[in-house]
């Protein structure tokens, strides 16, 4: 499975609202989560 890439450090250089930046943040955070989970099932 394709994953695109995003280099969220990008982000440094843009004027972005706190809530923005947190949704960023979370979904990040979540986009790791999954693919630690992806990793664990196809060791499995």
């Amino acid at each position: 499975m394709a994953v695109k890439e995003f280099d969220y450090h990008e982000l440094d250089k843009l004027t972005l609202s706190h809530n923005l930046l947190n949704m960023l943040t979370k979904i990040h955070e979540h986009k790791g989560k999954q693919d630690c989970i992806l990793q664990q099932q196809m060791a499995a």
